[in-house]
């Protein structure tokens, strides 16, 4: 016999009255799904009155995560360097209880993320939740060893340290 997806122990969706039993209980975090409308179910959490600082948040799965803390109730600051496009990402929050805010910096640059986290630090005197998203830059393709010292440090610099930064930051 085939068990659905639905059915399975970890799927906290299978009946929203009664959580997985491996999630552990959260005091101020409820958590409930809604159908998205293409036949997955989104687990949301409440997260009013909580500060997230997203990096890299204006496109991508960092737009994706600022949107989705906003709808959730959280007071959203994020970073990019387009004002453009975090227009369109405030645009698309204009549902939310809070409206995001944006500033502008550098990823790449330990002082502008610190500067990030500061300012949220300033602003609500928290910060609850930190995500390092964005980064742009792909490898080059080669072995190891044929990979030049400065391809090397750019891989680290654009996948690894601004991460880094964001997390010792805050």
């Amino acid at each position: 016999m085939r068990r659905s997806w639905a059915s399975t122990p970890w799927n906290c969706c299978a009946n929203s009255s009664s959580p997985s039993p491996r999630l552990p209980p959260f005091s101020r975090v409820e958590r409930h799904c809604s159908t998205n409308g293409r036949g997955r179910r989104d687990v949301r959490a409440d997260l009013t009155d909580r500060v997230a600082v997203v990096l890299g948040g204006t496109s991508g799965i960092g737009r994706a995560i600022v949107l989705t803390y906003a709808d959730c109730g959280a007071h959203v600051i994020f970073q990019g360097r387009s004002a453009q496009a975090a227009d369109g990402v405030i645009a698309a929050a204009a549902h939310a209880k809070h409206t995001p805010r944006f500033i502008a910096a550098d990823l790449y640059d330990y002082d502008a993320v610190a500067g990030v986290m500061k300012s949220a630090f300033d602003t609500f005197g928290k910060i609850d939740i930190a995500v390092a998203s964005g980064g742009t830059g792909k490898p080059k393709a080669a072995l190891f060893d044929k990979i030049s010292k400065d391809d090397l440090e750019g891989f680290f610099r654009t996948h690894a340290f601004q991460r880094m930064y964001a997390l010792h930051a805050a």
